[in-house]
């Protein structure tokens, strides 16, 4: 016989009982407790059902008892079951597509309460999952938590496989994780995971037996690596296979973990110990001790020995008599100040006894705790001023020929020689004598000056920073400066820079930054909750607790959601990867175009066109967001039509999209415009991000007009010419 233990105080954990099934029920409204409770009591087998109010009345109960199964209510702090090692049910009167994230990632399955036949539903789910009779439900709880500890982050993908080579679980597709789009073999659209793997690895024999050790028995959890080649690029994996615990079924967790850009970085670790050998400057380091711990060749030649000669010698054997105390006093000025690196001219007896002076530009070397553990130096020879002067021609040579701005400033900062290209970015008349920081917004010239400075102490030898300047439009552009000494045998006599125009690589960087928080907030939101609506339907299919033709509806539904947005977020990808530059297009055809896309899923809508056959400078892919515009409108619209028109300048054409819904919540609209995705701040798809991103690639602007009567997409775009359509 089942009972009953109701807590709606303070719960003392020694009055439970030491039961075989053991259940724990967290639910504020008391008579939702006593409906779950009916619905349990007098089952077989006996389960022993404890109730509380709160998450605080139950964190006692869980450190001093184990329970077979959990189930929490809508409201419920769920913090407190992240270490949960029992089955979780949330039993929820929320549609499961609006359940928060957080509560879905702590929960295992869901119930909804939607009828008075939910508690029947929700006691025979406990039953499944508690009953040591049910070897589907152990199994299916097993599998769950299986898929949960392989679902990691990173580049590490898992495929969960049966006997048969089918796949019954994926942490992100088989095209998501192989570059099947690159690869010259056409690979099979369906199939099983085996055969698909397979056709991948047709030119790569040599990695199917790696691939498959764990299907043909053999130990696979020993990590292994294979290649596929794709044109001229390669692409490296590395994998490792288990068996699963037989409780689940036979099946079988391949794992591929993508190492390409850790073998490329190795590759360019290489590249850079390569260039550091071959350097013509000469570098070394130095131990706590001052002794030599590495040296290349220009640094070996400079002295006249081989490197294997100077490492392991002490810094005072290639020094001229007094000069170590000087380069140690510099040293102690460094450990006691605030600076991490210094220049010092010092004397050093080459092989053969004669002296040559080299200028040091040394830097401190620390341990993870600050501790002093030697010095880097970079060694240059100051003693030939012919060499110098040769230098400062090629500058000058350099400057006047070179694409990118560059100049030349005196030791007063002052510009002395400059090319076309620095002219035209800066606003002035004339250059000639002007203080450089003169020329630069205040907030740039006040970095720049506090660099100036440092090049002309010896502080630094060269150095980096970004500013902007305005074009002729008066929009902003990023620069990179790089600025380094002009140093003769007196001393600092100037400064030498460039301007790198960083302004579409940093847009770059920006807009993969955004694109990567979008792929992974919205499509792993709705990923996860789309994925527990249909499990919820299927679920209620097995037990009989819905009409089978409505459940299938509803899946298919959430289904079709489901792809729509992974087509959105494929399309948001291919726009960021690509460059493709704006063209001109009759608005009138592409606003036809998308309406009748959008019809093909919403055949009843009505819509209302007013929009002349105008010609607009737009990116090709100007229909997809006007198609989106549309199906945004329609998903919101009380029943109204929804209305498209057009305003016409001379130089703008403003197309609007309009419905008569509740419109877009703040939060989605914040995102838009701060171009982030926060836990705070998200969008619930990536439609509006897929309009964004086409308007931003017009070179156009988006704004959203949201009130009680509805809301208005605003895409304003510039007006192009009749003769150039597309």
């Amino acid at each position: 016989m089942s009972h009953t233990f109701d807590h709606c105080g303070p719960t003392d954990p020694d009055s439970l009982p030491e039961a075989d099934r053991l259940v724990l029920h967290v639910e504020s409204d008391e008579s939702t407790r006593a409906a779950v409770a009916a619905s349990i009591t007098g089952r077989e087998p006996d389960i022993d059902l404890v109730a509380v109010g709160s998450d605080a009345q139950a964190r006692p109960l869980l450190s001093d008892h184990r329970f077979d199964c959990v189930v929490v209510g809508d409201g419920v702090d769920t913090g407190f079951l992240e270490a949960m090692d029992a089955p979780v049910v949330l039993y929820t009167a929320t549609d499961p597509a609006n359940v928060d994230e957080s509560v879905l990632s702590v929960t295992d399955t869901l119930v909804e309460r939607q009828n008075d036949t939910a508690p029947e539903f929700l006691a025979r789910k406990v039953v499944s999952l508690t009953g040591t009779d049910s070897d589907r439900g152990r199994a299916q709880y097993a599998l769950a938590r299986a898929v949960s500890n392989v679902s990691g982050g990173g580049d590490s993908n898992q495929f969960i496989v049966d006997d048969d080579g089918r796949l019954v679980w994926a942490s992100a597709p088989f095209e998501a994780v192989f570059p099947t789009e690159r690869l010259d073999a056409a690979l099979p659209r369906t199939g099983t995971f085996d055969e698909r793997l397979h056709a991948l690895l047709a030119d790569a024999p040599d990695a199917i037996p790696t691939v498959t050790r764990t299907r043909r028995g053999v130990d696979a959890t020993g990590r292994e690596s294979f290649t596929l080649r794709a044109g001229d690029d390669e692409f490296r994996f590395v994998h490792a296979g288990y068996r699963l615990p037989a409780e689940i079924g036979s099946l079988r967790l391949e794992v591929f973990e993508d190492v390409t850009r850790e073998v490329r970085q190795q590759a360019r670790t290489e590249l850079l110990e390569l260039l550091v050998s071959a350097s013509k400057d000469g570098l070394y380091t130095l131990d706590t001790h001052g002794n030599i711990e590495f040296c290349n060749g220009s640094f070996a030649e400079m002295l006249g020995y081989d490197r294997e000669a100077l490492i392991g010698r002490h810094a005072s054997t290639v020094l001229v008599e007094g000069e170590l105390k000087r380069g140690q006093s510099r040293l102690g000025e460094l450990l006691d100040g605030d600076a991490e690196s210094a220049t010092v001219d010092l004397r050093f007896r080459t092989r053969e006894g004669a002296t040559l002076v080299l200028s040091i530009h040394f830097t401190l070397l620390t341990t993870d705790d600050g501790s002093y553990a030697g010095l880097m130096g970079v060694a240059r020879d100051v003693s030939e001023r012919k060499r110098r002067e040769r230098e400062l021609e090629r500058y000058r040579q350099l400057v006047e020929a070179a694409r990118d701005p560059m100049f030349v400033l005196d030791e007063d900062g002052r510009l002395t020689l400059f090319n076309e290209s620095m002219q035209q970015i800066v606003d002035a008349d004339s250059l000639s004598g002007e203080p450089l920081t003169r020329l630069f917004p205040w907030h740039d010239c006040r970095q720049l000056a506090d660099i100036l400075s440092d090049l002309r102490t010896g502080e630094t030898e060269w150095a980096q920073y970004e500013l902007r300047l305005p074009d002729e439009s008066g929009a902003d552009r990023i620069y990179e400066a790089t600025v380094g000494a002009l140093r003769d045998t007196d001393g600092f006599v100037g400064t030498v820079g460039t301007l790198r125009d960083i302004t579409a690589r940093e847009r770059r960087t920006a807009e993969l930054d955004l694109l990567k928080q979008v792929l992974s907030r919205v499509l792993r939101h709705n990923i996860r909750s789309q994925f527990t609506v249909i499990q919820s339907y299927a679920d209620r299919l097995v037990e009989g607790t819905v009409d089978p033709e409505a459940a299938g509806e509803a899946i298919q539904a959430t289904a079709d959601s489901l792809l729509a947005t992974s087509e959105k977020a494929g399309e948001i990808e291919r726009l960021v990867e690509t460059d493709a530059g704006r063209t001109t297009l009759d608005l009138a055809d592409v606003v036809s175009a998308a309406v009748d896309n959008a019809a093909k899923d919403y055949p009843e809508q009505s819509c209302e066109i007013d929009v002349p056959s105008v010609p607009v400078r737009a990116h090709p892919s100007l229909v997809v967001a006007v198609e989106n515009a549309v199906e945004n409108a329609v998903l919101h619209t009380t029943g109204g039509p929804v209305r498209i028109g057009a305003a016409v300048t001379d130089d703008t054409v403003e197309l609007c999209v309009s419905d008569d819904g509740p419109g877009i919540p703040e939060t989605e609209l914040a995102a838009i415009e701060q171009r982030e995705e926060t836990p705070l701040q998200h969008t619930s798809g990536a439609g509006l991000w897929l309009i964004d991103w086409v308007v931003l690639r017009s070179e156009g602007s988006l704004s959203f007009d949201t009130d009680g009567d509805g809301t208005t997409v605003r895409i304003e775009l510039e007006r192009g010419a009749i003769d150039n359509i597309s």
